[in-house]
């Protein structure tokens, strides 16, 4: 078939009304074939003008360039937020100075300081699987108010042992220091090096629990007010207890011929027998030093505490009305056109957020309440005792503060004793996994091939669209009263 289009194709064009128009793709086509040469050309033209455009307003817009890296703590008890020597881990020390100093000094990069990186880093914890499935059961009960509420109560958000952190480039202030996407990147994977090393040397020696049993002025404090203390440390040494037993369970003192849950059993034991009872008895004999002072003091407490309630019932009813504004903003994931079930979410990072917020305040607030139910069973037991020493109840103190002292030596020997093993050491040798990725670069690359793509799309339609009004012009006819009008002219 000749691909030639003649010159006299209006001649030759199918029948059809005078005024009207056919088209013939396979023409059009044609005409396109005619106009291969330009349009190729005016095609490579457009490609490489989409192409760097991109590129171009990346360069004048670099100040919004960014890196992020993941860290991953691979040791027993981080999923829980903890930190090996059972504390809670603070995240925020990857933006401590020493950390930060470090990390210049090893870049090499000069002009910025450790304040100027602290103010651009980001670190976000990640949710947890099961905290991610609490919060999709929450958001497709958001119409339900009352199950909503109750939810709300028992929700328990928690963190996996990932956490995102993220360096805005563009430091300091006039004049504004940038870096290129190579530094930028390199930049932070010192800080992640750094704060690897920083981690692994401040826990591979250990961190020996505090003395607080010490510093209590005996002599100030009512009989109640030592055993709540006591109490207390015992508590806080319990939790340092568990935490090293759940990482180092086969750990086992020379000396003492103990294991820390050995140790956490004495304690519990403590506890049960010997604080407990006397706690019972002071408060069902209302035995008490100064009444009016213990009655007065518990007053304050009391007003200190109910100022923090309205403060967190303030916060919670913020939160919880800006969670509400998010109910009209739900978008469908799925849903079953069977049985008219939808699975809906709402606006996920703040709305993630607000929801731990509200969590915390719910918790504060429950937590509150109880620290003033009990300051009101002080009062009410203890508002008409006689005042005066109770010599039994002040020995059996006394013997429970020694035997708080005598545990506080034990966890602290047993405790020095795993600090100094190799079991302890190497478990911290690979204990941070981190893993950095230059996100800055890579999304500017996808925008080029996106402006590539649509450049190409823009040419060649240009090219069809000229080829469509060939095809046009060759099979028009005028009308009768086009005619008529042409032969006045």
């Amino acid at each position: 078939m000749n691909s030639e289009i003649p010159e006299n194709s209006c001649n030759n064009a199918p029948s059809h009304k005078d005024g009207e128009v056919t088209i013939d793709l396979i023409n059009v086509f044609r005409f396109m074939g005619q106009k291969l040469r330009i349009y190729a050309f005016l095609l490579a033209i457009f490609i490489l003008v989409g192409f760097s455009v991109p590129l171009l307003m990346y360069q004048f817009n670099s100040t919004k360039a960014s890196v992020y890296g993941q860290i991953t703590f691979s040791y027993k008890g981080a999923e829980e937020s903890l930190a090996p020597d059972g504390n809670a881990l603070d995240i925020t020390e990857l933006a401590s100075s020493y950390v930060l100093n470090r990390a210049i000094e090893n870049s090499g990069i000069k002009g910025i300081s450790f304040a100027s990186i602290a103010s651009n880093l980001r670190i976000e914890a990640q949710l947890s699987d099961e905290a991610a499935k609490q919060l999709e059961i929450l958001n497709s009960l958001a119409d339900n108010t009352s199950a909503y509420s109750t939810i709300i109560q028992q929700l328990e958000i928690s963190h996996s042992n990932r956490y995102v952190v993220t360096l805005c480039n563009g430091f300091g202030q006039k004049p504004v220091k940038y870096l290129s996407d190579k530094e930028l990147y390199n930049l932070l994977q010192y800080i992640l090096d750094s704060y690897n090393d920083y981690f692994i040397e401040k826990y591979s020696s250990g961190v020996l629990p505090v003395n607080t049993i010490c510093t209590i002025d005996n002599s100030n404090l009512d009989y109640i007010e030592l055993l709540d203390s006591s109490e207390e440390f015992l508590e806080y040494l319990k939790e340092y207890t568990e935490n090293l037993s759940k990482n180092f369970p086969g750990f086992s003192s020379s000396e003492y011929g103990m294991s820390f849950k050995n140790v956490n059993l004495l304690i519990d034991s403590i506890l049960s027998v010997d604080v407990n009872p006397v706690k019972a008895d002071v408060f069902s004999n209302s035995v008490c030093r100064d009444p009016k002072t213990l009655v007065s003091k518990s007053k304050y407490q009391i007003e200190v505490f109910s100022h923090n309630l309205e403060e967190y019932k303030s916060k919670y009813n913020s939160v919880l009305s800006q969670i509400e504004e998010y109910k009209n903003s739900r978008v469908v994931l799925k849903s079953d056109e069977n049985n008219g079930n939808e699975s809906s979410t709402f606006t996920t990072v703040h709305y993630n957020k607000l929801i731990m917020q509200l969590v915390e305040y719910s918790d504060k607030i429950t937590t509150t309440e109880k620290n003033i139910a009990y300051y009101n069973d002080i009062i009410d037991s203890f508002t008409n005792s006689k005042e005066g020493a109770n010599v039994l109840i002040a020995e059996k103190i006394r013997k429970i503060g020694d035997k708080c002292n005598d545990v506080y030596k034990l966890v602290c020997s047993c405790s020095s004793e795993l600090f100094e093993t190799s079991y302890y050491k190497d478990n911290f040798m690979n204990n941070v996994v981190i893993s950095g990725k230059a996100d800055g670069l890579g999304s500017t690359a996808k925008n080029d091939f996106i402006g590539a793509a649509a450049g190409a799309f823009l040419a060649v339609c240009i090219w069809f669209c000229d080829a469509l009004i060939c095809e046009i012009k060759s099979n028009y006819t005028p009308s009768d009263t086009e005619k008529k009008k042409e032969e006045q002219i």
